[in-house]
C-alpha cells in the first residue's frame, strides 16, 4: 500500500527522536504500533465482509440464472415433487 523504504523509516525515526525526545520515544513507538495494528485489523475485517458479500451476490445470481434457464423449467414441469411413479424396469430386473 505505502512504498516506504528503509531510508525513509530511518529519517522518520530520527525526526521523531529529535521532536519527541529519547524518554518518550518508546511510548510513541508502542502507541503507533497499536494504531497500525488496529488499522490492519479493520482493513482485514472490511475485506472479509466484502468477500462474503460478493460471494452472496454470486450465489444469488447463480440461483436466478438457474430459475430462468428454460431447460431447468422444463425439468421442473416434468418432474413434480408429488410424483410417486417408479421408473420402468429394464430387462433382467424384477
Amino acid at each position: 500500500m505505502f512504498d516506504v523504504g528503509f531510508s525513509e523509516l530511518v529519517m522518520i525515526g530520527l525526526v521523531a527522536l529529535l521532536v519527541v525526545g529519547p524518554d518518550r520515544l518508546p511510548e510513541l513507538v508502542r502507541t503507533t504500533g497499536r494504531w497500525i495494528g488496529r488499522a490492519q485489523r479493520l482493513a482485514r475485517e472490511m475485506r472479509s465482509e466484502l468477500e462474503r458479500d460478493v460471494g452472496t451476490r454470486e450465489l444469488t445470481q447463480i440461483q436466478r440464472e438457474m430459475t430462468q434457464n428454460p431447460l431447468n423449467r422444463t425439468l421442473n414441469e416434468t418432474i413434480t415433487p408429488g410424483d410417486t411413479t417408479t421408473p420402468p424396469k429394464g430387462p433382467g430386473q424384477a
